[in-house]
């Protein structure tokens, strides 16, 4: 086996396993108080006191996800940084399209270092505020404790600008012909990592070498006022961005307690299957030249969803996570903030996602 193909392997491997760091972060840090981010937003509940509800759809937002979808994420990585580690550096697309791990090492040694980096998940008050932070450059960054990690790996996040998304960094250790080993400096590498990134980060360039996917740079909501025009007994209410690559439409029904979301993916994972659990049902689906799913689920009179995936690029031979995927879902829930009329609420129809799936090929 090459050392470009082991360091790859092992990436590949470990991409998508949840770490954290549970021990200290060298230094002395503070609980995550905020400051000011200028107008107060309504709480997520309405009662006083209660967190202020998330920005997933403001203009700031809006133009954050576009620079990000423009941008090539694996060119963020620094290089020299990256050397400090080892004089083979590599990287690999993943998690998901907003993500891409920077990996240091010299061939056939006992560890290499992967700096794996998300750019705009969600990054809310709530959760800002319980974690502890360093000022690291004059930069905050954030160091989230997560259960069930070894002390080979640490986790750091930063806020973009003012908004409630950030960019998370895992930085790992990762046995390439050794065995597991702590790594003391691992929080105070991924802190100053993240914080020298942290300009790029906020601003990213546009991409200058062409898309490994067709999907990269596309919007998943262009079509939103279309795929809104096709539930005119429903009364839209916002659109907001999960990440870059993932959008999802509100809808309420006038005084009736029932509530629409509709959400539209992009995503990298494995090609869908038939597998189904409980009383869901999944059939094989064709749709403009691609092959895929559509899975429909009911809730004994309380709503329910239609969720179509597509293959736009089949994923590699033996690489786990690496289709690239389209999907659409639309989810009819009841709205317990509305008085119950006791009427059953149908699931979501399949008519309308077929129709908004066919919308969002449309724009690729």
């Amino acid at each position: 086996m090459s050392a470009k193909f082991r360091l790859l392997a092992g990436v590949l491997a470990l991409a998508m396993l949840a770490a954290g760091c549970t021990t200290a972060v060298p230094g002395t840090p503070m609980a995550g108080a905020q400051a000011p981010t200028g107008a107060a937003r309504p709480s997520s509940t309405g009662r006083p006191g209660a967190p202020p509800e998330a920005d997933k759809s403001s203009e700031t937002v809006l133009a954050l996800m576009k620079k990000i979808q423009e941008t090539d994420i694996c060119a963020l990585h620094d290089q020299e940084f990256l050397k400090k580690f080892g004089p083979k550096v590599v990287s690999t697309n993943g998690p998901g399209f907003n993500g891409c791990a920077g990996i240091g090492g010299t061939p056939n040694a006992e560890h290499f270092w992967l700096f794996e980096l998300v750019l705009g998940a969600p990054y809310e008050p709530k959760d800002r505020n319980k974690d502890k932070f360093e000022d690291v450059g004059g930069r905050k960054v954030y160091f989230p404790t997560i259960s069930g990690t070894n002390d080979d790996t640490c986790h750091a996040k930063i806020q973009l600008g003012q908004t409630d998304f950030g960019a998370a960094l895992r930085a790992r250790m990762v046995p390439n012909t050794g065995k597991p080993a702590p790594w003391p400096e691992r929080c105070q590498q991924a802190g100053a990592y993240l914080a020298l990134l942290a300009p790029k980060l906020e601003s990213p360039p546009a991409r200058t070498a062409a898309a490994e996917s067709k999907l990269l740079g596309k919007d998943p909501c262009a079509k939103k006022d279309q795929i809104v025009a096709l539930y005119p007994e429903y009364q839209f209410q916002i659109m907001e961005y999960l990440n870059p690559y993932e959008c999802r439409l509100r809808f309420a029904k006038g005084d009736e307690p029932v509530k629409l979301q509709v959400s539209v993916t992009w995503d990298r994972d494995d090609e869908p299957s038939l597998t189904s659990f409980g009383s869901q049902k999944v059939e094989r689906l064709e749709m403009g030249g691609l092959t895929g799913i559509r899975r429909t689920s009911a809730d004994s009179g309380r709503g329910g969803a239609c969720f179509t995936s597509l293959t736009v690029k089949p994923g590699e031979k033996d690489v786990k996570f690496s289709a690239h995927l389209v999907q659409v879902e639309a989810d009819v829930s009841m709205d317990f903030s509305k008085p119950a009329t006791g009427k059953p609420v149908p699931p979501a129809p399949c008519g309308p996602v077929n129709q908004a799936t066919e919308l969002v090929l449309s724009g690729l």
